[in-house]
């Protein structure tokens, strides 16, 4: 079990405060409401999937 984020974690947060200037990540990939709007809506999915899942996995007879 990992019980530290990887080195690369900060890495890619700095680069994403430096290089996300609102409108588009390194001139390439736009951002926008509809964006971020997308992402809230995937983290909140990810979160009700965590929340579903439980957490002992059920016993099984094979």
């Amino acid at each position: 079990m990992q019980t530290r984020p990887p080195a690369r974690v900060p890495v890619v947060v700095i680069l994403g405060f430096g290089y996300g200037d609102g409108e588009a990540i390194f001139g390439l990939v736009p951002i926008n409401t509809e964006d971020n709007a997308f992402h809230v809506l995937l983290a909140l999915a990810g979160f009700g999937a965590f929340a579903a899942t439980p957490v002992e996995p059920v016993p099984t007879t094979v």
